[in-house]
């Protein structure tokens, strides 16, 4: 940050009728000093600022990259985090559920190159195979070690059936919790809420997180039921959410849009469990919303393609 210039010491704000800024010195302040003493200050500011820039004072930042799906990578600069991301498109659901990350991209993830080298925590919603694909978090784990996986007994019960998951077992934290419950851990250093809820629409259970990386705090919902009584019990950080993945609902259904605006409130919204065709159609409801409900929504961001990406600012 800049420091505060008081006006005790110079004002640049009043202008002579040449066009140039004169300086406004204190009665008791010797005229003769002042130009030295502005000189002097200025400079230090300009110091002051470039070191700011290339140093400690840098605003931090958090890249999203999008996966597929409800599949993303969140990275800081010290921390990252997977959530929902390793799963293939095979998924018994209709086709507009039905896309996956390319093969590609998965051998990418699964062997740690580019922005996957290094992840501190994996999560994983639900069981259900467009969220989760037990071999292919087995194998992400075994080549993965500093990974800790948080999720749910239905998925670690299907991880405990595919080859390889002895080995990664210890790495895998499953809540004990109740539907309806919520508790916090540090899960691979990273401070982590989780509330068991209920899938939509479905017997599923369904874990809700919340999550704080270097200052930056996200929820990821999932597939939650999207009542106020599940979101309601979720622990939201005093400072606030900096981002919240939600269903494309919770901006276009009024019922729906309350959650977000009432309980949530998050400064910012990525839309999930969209195909990258449906990206620009969804752009387009939201744009045609009534512009007194726009006034009432933080800023949207709609993926169109897989590993776009996204800087987040903690705070904004």
């Amino acid at each position: 940050m800049i420091p505060h210039l008081s006006n005790h010491v110079f004002d640049l704000g009043q202008e002579d009728p040449e066009g140039q800024r004169l300086v406004k010195s204190p009665s008791w302040y010797p005229a003769a000093m002042t130009h030295a003493l502005l000189n002097r200050t200025l400079k230090a500011v300009l110091l002051a600022a470039t070191l700011c820039l290339a140093t400690a004072c840098a605003k931090p930042s958090v890249e999203i990259l999008a996966v597929a799906n409800s599949g993303f990578l969140i990275r800081s600069s010290s921390h990252a985090v997977m959530v929902d991301a390793l799963f293939r498109a095979t998924a018994p659901y209709p086709k507009f559920f039905q896309q996956g990350p390319s093969e590609n991209l998965i051998e990418l993830m699964v062997s740690g190159g580019g922005a996957f080298e290094h992840v501190d925590l994996v999560l994983v919603t639900h069981a259900h195979p467009d969220h989760f694909h037990a071999q292919t978090v087995v194998d992400f784990l075994e080549i993965h070690h500093e990974s800790v996986l948080v999720s749910t007994d239905e998925v670690a019960a299907s991880m405990a059936e595919v080859p390889g998951y002895e080995a990664v077992a210890e790495r895998v934290i499953v809540p004990n919790l109740e539907t309806g419950q919520c508790t916090s851990i540090e899960a691979g250093g990273i401070p982590t809420s989780v509330c068991r809820v209920v899938h939509s629409g479905a017997e599923t259970t369904n874990n809700i997180y919340v999550v704080e990386i270097d200052g930056f705090s996200f929820l990821h919902e999932g597939d939650a039921e999207r009542t106020m009584e599940t979101f309601g019990r979720v622990p939201i950080p005093a400072e606030g959410l900096d981002v919240a993945f939600l269903h494309d609902r919770f901006v276009l259904d009024p019922d729906t849009r309350t959650i977000l605006t009432e309980t949530l409130n998050p400064r910012a919204v990525v839309l999930i469990h969209l195909r990258w065709d449906a990206a620009k159609a969804t752009r387009k409801r939201i744009a045609e919303l009534d512009p007194e409900v726009v006034q009432t929504l933080p800023p949207i961001t709609v993926f169109g393609a897989e590993t776009a990406r996204s800087t987040f600012y903690p705070g904004d």
